[in-house]
């Protein structure tokens, strides 16, 4: 966050309270000086790496001008008028690798209830932290906070709940039909139904997790993690349109006293945030290979919200001088997750997958560009001539192209030598890329590139191609306990405080049989506050977010179903369950059949209208299925023995 902002346009307000004014103040104050003190340097660390990742000729020209020499700056005159300046993306490689082999999937989470008394809450918690993180495909927005880990060194991610309406029309059952010859004239395939009015629906009203941009947002600067940070700010970008759509007066959450009566005119003449809006985004637009066109140049106002975090309560302040809004913190906590690929003691900011890589890139660039720039020579190489012998303007190249010479065309006209590319070149090439290699933890088990080696099995061939290198490995375990189990728990201090009343979902059933059709493929399960209460503790399952080896997957489906699907002692149904994930099936549990015993529910009810003892029945159905086969139900024929054994 760049610049800075005078506090003293909160007194313009009448509404303003004492207390209000103080807040202000304090929050302005803080993010003056972080701005002055840690963001300066951040920020541009952090631009520094975003053109290494994106851009290509503005980064290298700006290396090549800091080197150590002054010639260095003549050198990058020069190359804007001749000369390749290429720019290899093995930092876009390095970074596009990593996260999608860490991020594939959505994550995994096990809920260990930490008292007895909440045991039977344990299904009804998973099964609607699950639906709501599936609902917003939360490993996209976790792919963006790794990404940004890799490039800065800090990912940031944040939860919050979210609660989206629009009005939408339906149709609505006509309260006085139409006849059919009024209902063909007005063209109507149905007179029992018209069209009704705009009505409010709520179309999302669940936790929401979103990636923070690391430009907007600032921390206490003494933390090292979201348990020693005394505050955190987040600063998000708003319209004219979107500020007053928040006030309170137009059915918005802004309902401090110094915003009662805030008018659009009153906000329009606010110092909003056009300079440093344009600050923050010019320099990365201009890397990506876009102009940024001033807000203000547009006839646009760009308005700055800050949301300040304590802990316990959240304060937002509108450009920097009116408060608006004031609200109990719904977390208990600070609502952020942050990520480090490798963190540092006692330091916010970790070292991202570029930072080590600065000066390789440098490297190979450079080496890359002189030998594109030596075969350019030798494509075309220069001559010298002899200016009495022939004119400038006589010099032509192409084909069937003649230079009139008066003498020796050898003595007045000669190529310049050009050096071949020494095998040193292509060997510096093949270091440098191993060194990037070695540096980024991109090891040849994370590659997926052939190997060359003949002499291994296909099963060892998985396997190593299923490997992720020992850092990323780690790393990835980091994302999982930093972002993914925070998360999942503050969904569920969201869902606690704010699911005030039973809701539905569905949880997968039994396959519907022909023999029973009340046995439904789903069943509708009511959770409410009461299927919420307790404490829990969330695990992540390691590596459920990788990206998966799909032949090692169906090789171990078999093998469980071969090995363990008929034993005894295990359940049939959970070796099932697990070969059915393996091959890619989401909800295994909709394909299996109601565990019914075999014999037709007709013919067991037969037997007792013909006089037989229902339990003596159902003493012989589990006998027969315990005595032969635990997963199946018995056949008639077992039914008629262990009956006349129960009798005898």
């Amino acid at each position: 966050m760049a610049g800075s902002q005078s506090n003293g346009a909160v007194m313009q307000f009448p509404g303003a309270t004492p207390q209000e004014v103080d807040v202000v103040e304090k929050i302005v104050t803080r993010m003056c000086l972080w701005e002055q003190s840690v963001g300066v340097s951040f920020h541009k660390k952090c631009q520094r790496f975003y053109d290494q990742y994106r851009s290509f000729t503005r980064w290298n020209h700006e290396w090549v001008k800091a080197g150590p020499n002054d010639k260095d700056g003549y050198i990058a005159e020069a190359k804007k008028k001749w000369g390749a300046d290429l720019h290899i993306p093995l930092s876009f490689k390095t970074v596009e690798t990593v996260v999608p082999r860490a991020i594939a999937n959505a994550p995994k989470l096990v809920y260990l209830p930490r008292d007895e008394v909440w045991r039977e809450n344990v299904l009804a918690v998973q099964m609607l932290i699950d639906a709501q993180q599936e609902q917003i495909d939360i490993d996209l927005p976790f792919q963006a906070v790794m990404r940004s880990g890799q490039l800065y060194g800090l990912g940031v991610g944040k939860t919050y709940w979210d609660r989206k309406a629009r009005m939408r029309r339906r149709m609505v059952p006509r309260m006085v039909p139409l006849d059919e010859a009024a209902a063909q004239r007005q063209g109507q395939d149905s007179h029992t139904h018209v069209l009704g009015d705009a009505q409010p629906d709520v179309y999302f009203d669940d936790p929401r997790f979103e990636d923070v941009d690391i430009f907007d947002f600032a921390w206490d600067w003494r933390g090292y993690d979201m348990n020693t940070c005394d505050w955190t700010a987040h600063r998000m970008w708003l319209s004219i349109e979107g500020v007053v759509e928040r006030l309170a007066q137009n059915g918005g959450p802004w309902d401090a006293p110094s915003v009662a009566n805030l008018t659009e005119e009153e906000i329009r003449r606010l110092p909003n945030g056009d300079q440093r809006y344009t600050e923050i985004w010019s320099e990365r637009m201009r890397a990506s290979g876009f102009e940024l066109h001033h807000p203000a140049a547009e006839g646009e106002q760009v308005h700055e919200v800050i949301e300040y975090h304590d802990g316990e309560y959240v304060y937002t302040v509108l450009d920097r001088a009116v408060l608006v809004k004031v609200c109990e913190n719904p977390c208990g906590e600070m609502p952020f997750q942050i990520y480090r690929p490798i963190p540092l003691q006692h330091q916010m900011i970790g070292i991202g997958a570029l930072e080590p890589l600065e000066h390789l890139q440098r490297e190979i660039d450079t080496l890359r560009s002189q030998r594109r720039d030596l075969v350019t020579l030798a494509l075309c190489a220069g001559y010298a001539y002899d200016a009495a012998v022939v004119d400038p303007d006589d010099l032509q190249f192409g084909p069937a192209s003649a230079i009139p010479v008066e003498g020796d065309p050898r003595a007045a006209l000669m190529p310049l030598g050009v050096k071949e590319v020494p095998g040193a070149g292509w060997q510096e090439e093949a270091a440098i890329l191993a060194n990037i290699a070695d540096v980024a933890g991109l090891t040849d088990a994370s590659d997926n590139s052939p190997s060359g080696q003949t002499n291994t099995t296909a099963t060892e061939a998985q396997l190593v191609q299923a490997a992720l290198g020992r850092r990323i490995e780690l790393g990835a375990r980091r994302f999982e306990i930093e972002v993914v189990r925070h998360t999942a728990r503050q969904f569920l201090y969201l869902d606690q405080r704010e699911i005030r009343k039973a809701r539905s979902l569905i949880q997968p059933g039994a396959e519907p049989e022909p023999l029973d059709p009340e046995a439904a493929r789903y069943k509708w399960v009511k959770i409410g506050p009461g299927e919420l209460e307790g404490e829990y503790e969330i695990v992540v399952e390691g590596g459920s977010m990788a990206a998966r080896n799909v032949p090692q997957d169906r090789a171990d489906a078999v093998a469980l179903l071969q090995n363990f699907s008929h034993d005894w002692f295990i359940n049939p149904t959970k070796p099932r369950m697990r070969a059915l994930e393996l091959f890619g099936i989401k909800h295994p549990e909709a394909w299996l059949r109601s565990q019914q015993p075999t014999v037709p529910l007709a013919a067991l009810r037969m037997m007792i209208q013909g006089g037989a003892d229902p339990a003596l029945i159902a003493r012989s159905v589990i006998a027969a299925r315990t005595a032969e086969a635990p997963e199946e139900g018995p056949s008639a024929d077992q039914v008629v023995a262990m009956s006349g054994q129960a009798q005898q």
